[in-house]
């Protein structure tokens, strides 16, 4: 609603001014209404890309937008089959080291 209502005021501003004018409305007030506005509408960008620069520096680094160290945001959301490696170390399927074998001559 902010938005619609800045720049449809910003537009019929404009078609009023007219700075040669004898009327005080068209050579004072509309250029007062379109500077006005128009820091508004600024002062509104500005804010709102200083906020989402803020949102996105505290969530990166996180894995996941709500603040858990998991891809899927819980243990709970994770799909059937995936677990966290550092819970099961002994674990074959763990990418950490070699998961055993040997490879010995004789």
């Amino acid at each position: 609603m902010f938005w619609m209502i800045n720049i449809v005021g910003v537009a019929i501003a404009i078609y009023f001014v007219d700075l040669e004018s004898n009327s005080v409305i068209q050579s004072v007030i509309s250029p007062i209404v379109i500077a006005v506005l128009s820091l508004a509408i600024i002062i509104k960008l500005f804010i709102n890309s200083k906020a989402q620069s803020a949102s996105y520096m505290s969530n990166s680094g996180n894995g996941a937008h709500s603040g858990s160290p998991f891809i899927y945001g819980s243990e709970k959301n994770k799909p059937s089959g995936e677990s966290d490696h550092n819970s099961d170390s002994s674990s074959p399927s763990s990418s950490f080291g070699d998961s055993g074998g040997g490879g010995g001559g004789e």
